[in-house]
């Protein structure tokens, strides 16, 4: 091997060893900058849970403040006891499992039910036929409720029995959902028109 062969081949390792040293160390920084990558990842998803948990947590203490404040509001209109304030409580609460309106909201319609002068046992009797008729008529609850109890009031099938009551509502809303969906209109067009007729 001769001088300049021999040079060559040495620079060619101290090359080929400063390259070797060169990738170990952008790998070793790859991983290093991996992990930590993965690491703020990591506490970035933790904060986003939280923060989400937070407002999801905050939402729902939200919805009962007002719960809370609109039963109070429904239980000094209808001038209910104790007990029976507890059982409209839990009426709203239980059927807000299964219908589109919140707890809040059917909390509301039990303070527009005693305007309308109805009972607290009419109210929470027919709760779920405003709920029904809303949802059918794509109104909010109070409109459901201000509706029909004009409607019943104007044709004269308001009554104090409870469960009377109920139906006649439920067949006052029946008729006006099947008259708006033959006549293509809105509910609320039909309940107007219908008011207009019996005041006449």
């Amino acid at each position: 091997m001769t001088p300049a062969t021999e040079q060559l081949l040495i620079k060619f390792m101290a090359d080929a060893s400063q390259y070797l040293a060169t990738v170990n160390h952008v790998q070793r920084a790859t991983v290093n900058m991996t992990s930590s990558i993965q690491a703020n990842l990591q506490k970035m998803s933790i904060a986003f849970s939280a923060l989400g948990a937070f407002k999801f947590a905050r939402g729902v203490i939200d919805e009962f403040s007002k719960f809370d404040e609109e039963m109070t509001k429904a239980t000094a209109i209808l001038d209910v006891t104790e007990r029976q304030a507890q059982k409209m409580r839990q009426s709203a609460l239980d059927l807000a499992g299964s219908v589109a309106q919140s707890p809040a909201e059917l909390a509301r319609a039990f303070y527009d039910l005693g305007q309308a002068g109805k009972s607290a046992q009419q109210s929470m009797k027919s709760l779920n036929t405003f709920t029904k008729f809303a949802t059918t008529g794509n109104m909010k609850l109070t409109d459901s409720v201000r509706l029909l109890t004009d409607v019943q009031y104007a044709m004269g099938l308001a009554s104090e029995n409870a469960s009377e009551d109920m139906e006649n509502l439920t067949r006052i809303g029946d008729v006006l959902a099947k008259a708006s969906i033959k006549s293509k209109a809105e509910v609320k067009d039909v309940n107007d028109d219908l008011k207009d007729i019996l005041k006449s």
